[in-house]
């Protein structure tokens, strides 16, 4: 690169021979002026337009058509309407060299282009080079060098094109400048002009802020306009001035710079180029066409000597100017590629601070706003103009937020550069949460020219903020109501990430001991634990277990031992977040310590029925004391027993164990010591820190025999009334609590040695005891299974019940609707068979779903007498086919009759299920399966063995017994044998056992199983017997009986749908309006088309707030209400009350897929006339409404 001294110096040069050159062109053209003989066209330099020159041959000289700029001085103008300038003059030079006749026309800029690309031109005069221009045109050598310079007025304050103070730009049309600025798309606005006058003087006028122009250019039209209050701020480019064609044209373009040489050789280049361009000579000088000689023929020879003598100067002077030409030419282009280079950037760092999605500010070194981006006039509301110049704390933070944001200001300008949160106001009264980050701007000497501040919306974060505590919040407080500690660990590091606060009632430390040392909960555990539980732990969160499940024991910060149970699992995460595991701690000390008491107990109540029949053995006092004291130690987990019995008033020893004999006296008073105590008030006396006591009457005399103990229990050895002696217990080593069942366990074994005589009596006592124990636990182990069995049972429930509700209400639809279509078919139509059979499956899907109710302990079962041989028999019968080639079937029927109340349909599907499986339990041929049945007296404790033990209670029981001689089954799988949806087979739903188990439970049966692996299965189902006396008697209810009564509370039974009562009610025709109210447009649908063919007029309410609207709107029409009893807003329960408020005798008709019990339950008070079962027949809707209306109908 060619430094800026040499083209500094090359300048100055260049300038000195220009000066130089003028001199010597004034005087040739003084010459030539002399020259009489001269053309006047080569005098002038050029050609007029439109002459045409003739060779010496006489032949004519093509004409190039040349177009130039016609406001482009000292380039290119019109002077007087001639075109002139250097741009004219160097093209008429140039066409004399080529012997060519140029043709020039100047026109406006964008036509002169246009014309040169249209090719109705061949060259143009003058023009900037590019590399967008290049792409279209060819371009000569430089004829000049152009410097587009930015100009504004004298008392702007704009120092740069990027100042945030520039509006308007002004650029002549089509010109370089213009080019440049359209491809930028951050620029202010570009006001563009053909004549470069007028963008000069609307800059003038201060209608622009500033204007790129040719440095020339400006020089001499503030000559010529005399305008005086314009200044050029800066060099934009220098640009190569150059004569161009259109591309294709680089034959002539090579001619042109041909010319060009012999132009410069001649030194007629630099003689223009000096006078238009150099010393300023004003193209509106005179110029005398008429030759010198004639005026003036004394100066000419001096005049000719001078040009001589100028002209050998002249030639040396341009070989060393051209050397530094080129020096200069290579200087300039590098100064061009510099300044490409900086606007580009200035470009770049313009779109990059304009397109930033967050706020962008810069300032000053004072703080004033120098420059603000798009994001944050969005951001604010206020636009760049009212923001700039603003200072700090600046108007547009909130007035709450400018002391934080004025400590900001103070903290930079000091150097320091920290991030703050604050508040900025929105024009349109909001007020935006927002992040600044401030930064110096730094010059060339790295001294601080300005500011940025990054302005960063945060109200999203600011609300996921609030909403992450809020969430947090929640959890501490669900972390701190429950008992139980909730944790969160890292797996990678093991630190405790919380640990909620009821880790302190758990461990007995605060959270802060476990955030600080976090196997602090390891360190504690119990060391016969504490190896099994580490190990597992730190396997789990190394990922080679699925949870932790682990109970163990901790000695707390107070010294107490407690059981504790873990359970943790890892907690899911998504892709990029940390994985973390959480879990729960328990304490369980009190069912362990209840667990440990009922084994005591059972171990307890083992040793002490071994003592018993100890005791009766045949064996003498002191062979029983000794074995005695050996099994009480083991009783209670002592160190030592001692016996003494009474003999008259001293206490003599019987016998001891776990301390040496020699250590006790043989006898003391009866009164001494802690036997006193024990033996004055007949009770025993337990004593935790007993110290050194032993036999003595007070503690801290030791006698020559004493035994030293820390804690004592004792008890009188009592037959009846009588005081037979004591036994007393010790321990040596640990503190003891005897608790009150420890003192009287102890004073049974006491009463069992002191009743040797009577030990069968004792014996019987302490047997009876177990068994009562024993029961009591087998008693709560049962109740418990009840209680699993029962929310199993009512699971069921709850599921059929939904899953007929909903079937039921699609189940009107499909049975109105093929019962409409069935009264439009004559019997020969070819859809009468396939409408039947939808309807004949429909109904089959009623049962399903009825039945399916009462399996599960819902619905209105029909309880008949039946009688269970013929029901065996008939099953029998049934099932041989599904039997065959597995087992055979035997049916093993009572002698006598046998006849319990049930529903019989539900009895023999319960018969069915227990035969299937039985079948399925066949692994090969070969097998057996037998019913029977017959008669069995059942007491309390047959009835608790029993897996349902529902019944009225002690009794005869009628039985049907379904066995096999299959597989049999493991205890585990009795125990989930009722599971809803358990199945040990291959297929098969789970639930045909649950629907036995649903059926007996509902009609208040008992229900036996017995089966054992390799052995077979029994299924033995009872209800209780029913004698002749109580079938004949008249409390019996006979079906008829049952089933008028349901009609009459309006259920749809077989009684109401019967083919009489079905035909009377097809005929009967109504009158008056009824309210169908139904969530389900179907079952309204059907329930209004139904009504409508029996003559009623119908209005449709889809929730009890529409119901009770058109119930108001057609109260003295209204005869009767149809409500569905599960619907939205108002549900029918509800909506019965209202009506029974506003109008008691309107009869209602509750319609409903629950089961019938539900209903009547729920609707129980409230004067529900009839009830409709889900899904019903058209017969049956008008049964009903024959029983609720009665006269109101007619057949």
């Amino acid at each position: 690169m060619v430094s800026p001294d040499i083209c500094n110096q090359t300048e100055e040069r260049l300038s000195f021979l220009r000066t130089l050159g003028s001199a010597f062109a004034v005087m040739a053209l003084m010459i030539a002026g002399l020259s009489a003989s001269l053309p006047t066209s080569v005098c002038a330099q050029g050609v007029t337009p439109g002459t045409t020159n003739t060779m010496e041959s006489g032949k004519t000289t093509p004409t190039l058509v040349v177009v130039g700029d016609l406001d482009y001085p000292p380039f290119t103008f019109l002077d007087h309407g001639r075109p002139t300038g250097f741009d004219i003059e160097l093209m008429r030079a140039l066409g004399d060299v080529m012997q060519t006749t140029v043709q020039i026309e100047l026109l406006p800029w964008t036509q002169a282009r246009d014309r040169l690309i249209r090719g109705e031109a061949d060259l143009i005069a003058g023009m900037a080079r590019s590399q967008q221009r290049e792409a279209n045109l060819v371009f000569s050598r430089p004829t000049s060098l152009i410097s587009m310079a930015l100009f504004c007025r004298e008392n702007s304050s704009i120092r740069s094109a990027d100042d945030p103070a520039v509006r308007r730009v002004g650029v002549q049309r089509g010109g370089i400048m213009h080019d440049m600025m359209m491809g930028s798309r951050v620029l202010p606005e570009i006001v563009a002009r053909e004549s470069t006058t007028e963008i000069l003087q609307l800059l003038s006028d201060g209608i622009i802020d500033c204007a790129f122009l040719n440095g020339s250019l400006v020089d001499y039209h503030r000559r010529q306009m005399h305008i005086d209050n314009v200044r050029a701020i800066n060099v934009v480019q220098t640009r190569d001035y150059c004569i161009a064609a259109l591309r294709g044209r680089e034959g002539l373009i090579g001619e042109v710079n041909a010319a060009l040489d012999e132009v410069h050789k001649s030194g007629l280049y630099d003689a223009l180029h000096d006078h238009w361009l150099g010393a300023g000579v004003s193209p509106n000088a005179p110029k005398q066409n008429q030759p010198l000689l004639s005026r003036y023929p004394w100066p000419f020879w001096l005049a000719v000597t001078a040009a001589a003598l100028l002209a050998v100067v002249l030639g040396l002077t341009v070989r060393r100017a051209r050397r530094h030409q080129l020096a200069l030419d290579v200087c300039a282009k590098e100064r061009i590629a510099t300044e490409d280079e900086l606007q580009a950037r200035a470009r770049h760092a313009r779109a990059v601070m304009m397109s930033l999605k967050d706020g962008l500010i810069l300032l000053r070194a004072d703080g004033a706003v120098e420059k603000v981006n798009p994001a944050l006039c969005s951001m604010t509301g206020f636009s760049e103009d009212e923001i700039l110049g603003a200072t700090p704390p600046w108007f547009f933070v909130a007035p709450d937020a400018q002391p934080a944001v004025e400590t900001m200001w103070s903290e930079m300008k000091q150097q320091r550069f920290g991030e703050t949160e604050t508040l900025l106001l929105n024009k349109r009264g909001g007020r935006v949460p927002v992040l600044l980050s401030p930064a110096i701007i730094r010059g060339n000497d790295d001294m601080g020219e300005g500011w940025s501040i990054g302005v960063k919306d945060i109200a999203r974060r600011t609300e996921t903020e609030k909403a992450l505590r809020l969430s947090e919040e929640r959890f501490r407080l669900f972390a701190g109501a429950i008992d139980q500690a909730l944790w969160l660990v890292d797996p990678t590091q093991g630190q405790i990430l919380y640990i909620s606060p009821a880790c302190e009632q758990i461990w007995g430390f605060p959270q802060e001991q476990f955030y600080r040392f976090p196997d602090l909960w390891l360190d504690i555990i119990h060391p016969d634990d504490r190896e099994l539980v580490t190990r597992n732990y730190r396997d789990w969160l190394g990922g080679k277990t699925l949870d932790f499940r682990e109970e163990y024991r901790v000695m707390r910060s107070d010294g107490t031992v407690r059981w504790l149970l873990d359970h943790g699992v890892a907690a899911p995460v998504s892709d990029g977040e940390d994985r973390f595991v959480v879990g729960l701690t328990k304490d369980v000390t009190d069912r362990r310590q209840t667990e440990r008491e009922l084994a005591d107990s059972r171990e307890r109540l083992a040793l002490m029925s071994t003592s018993a029949e100890t005791l009766l053995g045949d064996k003498s006092p002191q062979q029983i004391g000794n074995e005695l004291v050996k099994l009480v130690c083991l009783v209670f987990a002592v160190d030592a027993c001692v016996i003494r019995t009474v003999e008259d008033d001293s206490l003599r020893f019987l016998a001891c164990y776990g301390v040496s004999e020699k250590m006790l006296a043989p006898d003391i008073p009866k009164d001494w010591g802690i036997s006193g105590r024990i033996l004055g008030p007949r009770k025993p006396l337990a004593i935790a820190d007993a110290g050194i006591a032993g036999d003595l009457p007070q503690p801290g005399t030791p006698p020559p025999h004493t035994y030293a103990f820390i804690s004592y229990a004792g008890a009188p050895m009592l037959a009846g009334d009588d005081v037979v002696g004591i036994i007393g217990i010790y321990s040596e080593r640990v503190r003891r609590e005897f608790s009150k069942q420890d003192l009287s366990d102890l004073q049974i074994i006491a009463n069992q040695i002191a009743a040797v005589v009577l030990n069968d009596r004792l014996f019987k006592e302490v047997k009876s005891r177990r068994d009562d124990l024993e029961q009591e636990v087998a008693e709560r182990v049962r109740l418990e299974e009840r209680i699993v069995q029962g929310q199993k049972l009512e699971s069921l429930g709850l599921l059929a019940g939904g899953v007929a509700h909903d079937f039921n209400n699609l189940l009107v639809g499909i049975l109105g609707n093929a019962a409409l279509i069935t009264e439009e078919l004559d019997d020969e139509s070819p859809l009468s068979a396939p409408v039947s059979e939808i309807n004949q499956s429909a109904r089959l899907a009623s049962d399903v779903c009825r039945q399916l109710l009462s399996y599960a302990g819902k619905g209105k079962s029909s309880s008949h007498l039946v009688d269970l041989n013929e029901l065996a028999g008939e099953m029998a019968q049934i099932m041989s086919g599904t039997v065959a080639g597995k087992a055979t079937l035997e049916v093993i029927a009572s002698e006598r009759a046998i006849t319990v109340e049930t529903d019989p349909v539900q009895m023999r599907q319960a018969v069915m299920n227990l035969i299937t499986n039985a079948t399925e339990s066949f692994t090969c041929e070969g097998g057996w399966i037998k019913i029977s049945t017959g008669v069995v007296a059942c007491n309390r404790a047959m009835l608790a063995r029993a897996y349902v033990d529902a019944g009225p209670g002690e009794g005869d029981y009628g039985y049907v017994e379904v066995s096999d001689n299959g597989d049999g089954m493991t205890s585990e799988t009795m125990q989930r044998v009722f599971d809803p949806f358990f199945s040990t087979k291959k297929r098969g739903s789970g639930l045909g056992l649950a629907v036995v188990l649903g059926m007996v439970r509902s009609h208040h049966g008992v229900l036996m199983v017995k089966s054992r692996p390799g052995e077979g299965t029994s299924f033995r189902i009872l209800f209780p017997a029913i004698t002749e006396e109580e079938s004949d008697g008249p409390a019996q209810k006979t079906e008829g009986e049952a089933t008028e009564k349901q009609v009459a509370v309006g259920e749809t039974t077989a009684a109401a749908s019967a083919p009489g009562s079905r035909h009377k009610a097809e005929n009967l025709v109504g009158h008056g309006t009824i309210v169908v109210v139904d969530d389900e447009a179907s079952v309204r649908s059907v329930a209004v088309r139904i009504l409508a063919r029996h003559g009623f007029h119908t209005v449709e309410a889809r929730d009890g707030e529409e119901a009770l609207a058109l119930l108001h709107e057609h109260a003295e029409t209204v005869r009767c209400i149809l409500l569905d009893l599960t619907m939205p807003k108002l549900d029918g329960e509800q909506t019965l009350k209202v009506v029974r408020e506003k109008t008691p005798d309107l009869p209602v008709i509750i319609s409903s897929g629950h089961a019938a019990d539900d209903v009547f339950a729920r609707c129980q008070g409230l004067g529900a006339t009839a009830y409709l079962q889900k899904p019903y027949s058209a017969s049956a809707m008008v049964g009903v409404l024959s029983q609720v209306l009665g006269p109101g109908l007619s057949g």
